[in-house]
């Protein structure tokens, strides 16, 4: 027997569902909309997948290869979701992330599926990285993106506009063809500020790469006298990407007297992360649209971001934060060495970074684009 299906999600981790999807996935379904998540379940806590089966969502194992670019595998990869697609015959169909897209979308071009949205949410290592692994990765990715994207019966959903023009510049996807949803949706009305710690703290969390800028903060933390601010570092290693920090890396960290290391938070407990510091610090070296730094704007805090593609649109310079250059910690040092010279800044940008955040970028305003497109479909 076939499952009905109106909506099927498309996602290589559950973790990354979790924190980015799953309340759009609870909102369409409260809307009527049957949803099915298809995405890798292995390690994941049997109360979670309780939970969004008992609120209506159905969800099927299917295991990406993230690393990987041994054809034989992609090849059996692909064959699989497309029998789970096959199978199911959603109606409407969202892919995230690179792997999904390409592997959805041939199989939509073979089995003629309607209604399909590539939603691109960043670019990621292959894209950052001038290493002969990534170059040879963003070569592949790129030509197989121009193939999906011709289907007439697609769109692809950007995060913000800089993706969007280097997409239409390099002729990987026409312009009518692209929407612009600026993020997941922040649910403002968890990430609120409760109280702030009595001294000044900076935090960094977000996975362990180097292109995350874990490096800079690090660096810039060693020059800042300790009795004048703490530091702050949430996130894991990740030895499916190249740019992640090493294990003797991540053991040098843990014994860094200046950090308090805290290792991988739940999202679940986030929200109370975020009690923990005054001031965000992500200095990524390109972003589809930070959800960290959202949820950050959201629990009052100044956002310390690059000046890049994707940080640069969740925040209003000298109002809500301060960008630093790419890659610069000495400018990272310096922009927070003035965020301590001027305290009750800090708590301004914070208080106007979250009216930012929920006139922009709440659940309230995001989630109704998502529902417009679902009723509005091609």
């Amino acid at each position: 027997m076939k499952l009905r299906c109106d909506l099927a999600f498309v996602v290589n981790d559950f973790n990354f569902f979790n924190s980015h999807r799953k309340n759009l996935s609870l909102y369409l379904l409260n809307k009527g909309y049957r949803v099915t998540l298809i995405t890798n379940t292995k390690g994941v806590l049997k109360e979670d997948l309780d939970f969004l089966i008992e609120k209506g969502l159905s969800i099927i194992d299917y295991r990406f290869n993230r690393g990987s670019l041994n054809i034989f595998s992609a090849i059996k990869e692909m064959y699989l979701l497309n029998k789970i697609l096959r199978d199911i015959n959603p109606k409407t169909a969202f892919f995230v992330s690179s792997k999904p897209i390409i592997f959805g979308g041939i199989s939509s071009l073979i089995q003629k599926r309607n209604n399909i949205y590539f939603l691109i949410s960043g670019l990621g290592y292959s894209f950052i990285s001038n290493s002969f692994k990534a170059r040879l990765s963003k070569l592949i990715i790129t030509s197989l993106y121009k193939v999906v994207f011709k289907n007439n019966n697609s769109k692809v959903i950007f995060q913000n506009e800089d993706d969007r023009k280097h997409f239409i510049n390099k002729r990987l996807v026409k312009l009518e063809k692209t929407l612009i949803i600026k993020g997941s949706g922040v649910d403002t009305n968890s990430f609120v500020r409760k109280s702030y710690p009595e001294k000044i703290t900076f935090l960094f969390a977000s996975r362990l790469l180097k292109d995350k800028g874990i490096l800079e903060f690090l660096e810039a933390a060693k020059l800042i006298e300790s009795d004048l601010a703490d530091f702050i570092v949430a996130g894991d290693i990740d030895i499916s990407n190249p740019n992640s920090l090493s294990p003797q890396e991540l053991q040098d960290l843990k014994s860094n007297q200046r950090i308090s290391f805290l290792g991988e938070v739940k999202f679940k407990d986030m929200k109370d992360l975020y009690q923990k510091a005054h001031v965000l610090v992500l200095p990524s070296y390109r972003e589809g649209l930070p959800k960290v730094a959202l949820e950050a704007g959201s629990s009052q805090m100044a956002l310390l971001l690059t000046d890049v593609e994707g940080c640069r649109e969740c925040l209003i310079p000298n109002k809500t934060g301060l960008l630093v250059k790419k890659g610069d910690f000495s400018d990272l040092y310096n922009k927070m060495r003035s965020l301590i010279a001027e305290e009750e800044k800090i708590y301004d940008m914070g208080v106007q970074s979250r009216q930012f955040v929920v006139e922009n970028f709440s659940q309230n305003v995001i989630f109704p684009r998502f529902l417009k497109i679902l009723q509005h479909s091609f």
